[in-house]
């Protein structure tokens, strides 16, 4: 989630408060989309002529 730290400005540490941490939604959004494009990258690069 290192790359995603302060994209939304937001505290998700709360003392004895259970929060819905936003960035840690955008953080998996993110890594799942780039694991698309690296695996349609790499089906592309292996497709025969």
């Amino acid at each position: 989630m290192a790359p995603f730290e302060g994209v939304l400005h937001t505290n998700a540490v709360h003392s004895g408060a259970s929060i819905f941490d936003l960035a840690a939604l955008v953080a998996i959004v993110g890594w799942t989309l780039l694991e698309f494009l690296i695996i349609a990258r790499i089906g592309i690069a292996r497709r025969e002529p």
